[in-house]
C-alpha cells in the first residue's frame, strides 16, 4: 500500500519552513514535564496557506495530543509520519498510525489548558501549555531540555471551510487535530505531490475536509517573520500575588498560570507546592489539592541554558536567609530584654515621682501654715482636687527642655496659688463682718446697747 507521508524537502522544493517552538518550562513531577507551545499563526506559509480567525479557534486547542515520530536509527521527530489505508467495511480512506515509524502520542494539551493569543514581531500566535510524559518519552524530553531553544512544531488541522484570495488558501474554519514535534533539520511542510492531491480534494463536491499540517514557512514575497520564538513566562504584580497568598494559610504564592488556575506556592519552610483550581470551586480553596511539587530553575544566556533543581539554586540564598533569621531572632530577644528593663525603670521612676509629688503638696502646705495662728491655718481639704490630679499622674510627665522632672515645682506653685486664693477669701469675709476689735476686751455681738466697735464709738462721740 502506498504511503502518503509528510516528509521534508518535497519534489516542489517548497518545504523549507520556519515553525513554532516547544520548550520545557518545568518538571511538574517525575511523570510530567510542562511545556509551552507557540503553535499557529496568521501569516501566509510557504505552501500558500493562511489561517485566520485565531481567536474563535482557541477552544480547539484543548484535549489534543502532542506527537512525534521515532525512527529505528534513533532519529527523533522524523515528521508527519502516517499511512493512508482503506476501511474494508466502508471502502473509505482513513489515516493510520500503526506503522513502526508513524507518529506516536508523547503528551497532550489538556482541557482548560492555559492558552492565549500573543502578538510578536507583528505576527499573532496561538500559544498553549501542554504536558509531556517523561517516563514514556525520555529521549524527547532530554533532547528538548538539552537544546535550550526547543524544537520546531507543526499543527495538524482538518480544514472545513476556506476560500481563495490573491493566490492564497485562506482557512476560515478548521479543527485542531494535534501538534507534532519535529526533529532537527525536519521542517513542517507538505510535499508537492500531496499538495496537488489536496487541491483536487478541494474541487470535489463529495469531500470538503482537508488534512493540512500548518506552519509558518520561510517568508515568500518579502513577508516579515519573527526570527526566533522564546518561552513566555507569565508575570503577576506583587499585589495580585499578595491577594492570592491571602487565600492560602501557611503558603506564599510566587507565580501563576495566565488564567491563575495553576498556582506555584511555597510553604513556610520554602518547599515548592502546586495548587490547581477548577471552575466549579467558585473561588474557594480546596486544601486537599495542595500537593508537593518539584521545581527546576533555568539559567539562560542566549541559546545556552543550564537547569538545576530549586533547592540547589537557593542553597546560598537560603543559607544567608537562615543566618539573617538567626541574627534577627537574637536581636529581637535582646531588644525584648532591653524593653523589659526599660519598662521596669520607667515604672520605678513614675512611682518615685508620684510619691515625690504627694510629698511636695503636703510639705508646701505645712510650710505655709508654719507661722499662722492655729485658727487661721489652711485645711488639707483645700488641696483635695490637686491631690486627685497628682494621683492621676498628671504631674509625673512634667519635664523641662533637658528632660528634668519639674512636677514638684509645679505642685508647690499650685499649693501657693490655692492658699493665696483662700487667704483672699478669708480677708473678704473679715471685711464683711468688720471684725476689728480693741484690746480692752470688747466682745462682739454684745446684746447691750453700749457702743463697742470703732464706728459705733465714733458715732457716739466717745
Amino acid at each position: 500500500m502506498a504511503k502518503n507521508r509528510y516528509k521534508p524537502n518535497g519534489d516542489d522544493g517548497k518545504n523549507l519552513s520556519f515553525s513554532g517552538k516547544l520548550k520545557i518550562l518545568e518538571a511538574v513531577n517525575r511523570k510530567l514535564f510542562r511545556v509551552e507551545v507557540w503553535a499557529l499563526n496568521n501569516e501566509v506559509n510557504r505552501n500558500g496557506w493562511k489561517y485566520i480567525n485565531l481567536d474563535s479557534h482557541l477552544s480547539e486547542f484543548e484535549d489534543i495530543p502532542l506527537l512525534t515520530a521515532y525512527l529505528q536509527d534513533g532519529t527523533i521527530g522524523d515528521g508527519h509520519n502516517y499511512d493512508t489505508k482503506v476501511d474494508p467495511a466502508t471502502g473509505k480512506e482513513y489515516v493510520s498510525f500503526t506503522a513502526p515509524d508513524a507518529e506516536r502520542i508523547v503528551g497532550w494539551v489538556p482541557k482548560n489548558a492555559p492558552r492565549r493569543i500573543e502578538r510578536d514581531g507583528g505576527t499573532d500566535w496561538v500559544v498553549v501549555t501542554g504536558y509531556l510524559w517523561a517516563w514514556y518519552s525520555k529521549e524527547l524530553v532530554d533532547k528538548i531540555a538539552g537544546q535550550g531553544g526547543g524544537l520546531d512544531v507543526s499543527v495538524e488541522t482538518l480544514v472545513t471551510k476556506e476560500h481563495r484570495e490573491n493566490g492564497v488558501d485562506v482557512e476560515e474554519e478548521y479543527l485542531i487535530l494535534g501538534i507534532t514535534i519535529l526533529g532537527n533539520g525536519v521542517r513542517p511542510a507538505v510535499p508537492g505531490a500531496n499538495i496537488q492531491a489536496l487541491a483536487a480534494m478541494r474541487a470535489s463536491s463529495e469531500r470538503r475536509e482537508i488534512l493540512k499540517a500548518a506552519s509558518l514557512d520561510d517568508a515568500p514575497h518579502g513577508i516579515n517573520k519573527p526570527e526566533k520564538q522564546g518561552v513566555r513566562v507569565n508575570m503577576l504584580s506583587k499585589k495580585r500575588l499578595d491577594d492570592l497568598t491571602a487565600k492560602f494559610n501557611g503558603f506564599t504564592c510566587i507565580g501563576a498560570s495566565e488564567d491563575t488556575k495553576v498556582l506555584a506556592l511555597l510553604n513556610e519552610s520554602g518547599d515548592p507546592h502546586l495548587y490547581v483550581s477548577e471552575d466549579s470551586d467558585m473561588g474557594s480553596v480546596i486544601p486537599e489539592r495542595i500537593r508537593q511539587a518539584s521545581a527546576i530553575v533555568t539559567f539562560s544566556a542566549g541559546d545556552d541554558t543550564v537547569q538545576t533543581d530549586f533547592e540547589s539554586a537557593l542553597t546560598v540564598a537560603m543559607s544567608r536567609c537562615n543566618a539573617a533569621e538567626k541574627e534577627l531572632k537574637e536581636t529581637k530577644e535582646r531588644l525584648e530584654a532591653v524593653e523589659k528593663s526599660l519598662s521596669t525603670a520607667v515604672n520605678r521612676e513614675k512611682s518615685r515621682r508620684l510619691e515625690a509629688a504627694k510629698s511636695a503638696c503636703s510639705d508646701e502646705l505645712a510650710r505655709i501654715n508654719q507661722n499662722r495662728p492655729e485658727d487661721r491655718r489652711f485645711s488639707d481639704e483645700l488641696c483635695k482636687d490637686l491631690m486627685e490630679k497628682i494621683n492621676n499622674n498628671e504631674f509625673t510627665e512634667t519635664e523641662d527642655a533637658d528632660g528634668n522632672w519639674t512636677g514638684d515645682k509645679a505642685i508647690r506653685a499650685a499649693v501657693k496659688g490655692i492658699c493665696m486664693d483662700e487667704q483672699m477669701r478669708m480677708d473678704a469675709e473679715d471685711r464683711k463682718a468688720d471684725k476689728t476689735y480693741f484690746q480692752w476686751g470688747m466682745k462682739p455681738n454684745s446684746k447691750t446697747e453700749e457702743p463697742h466697735t470703732i464706728g459705733e464709738k465714733m458715732r457716739a462721740g466717745i
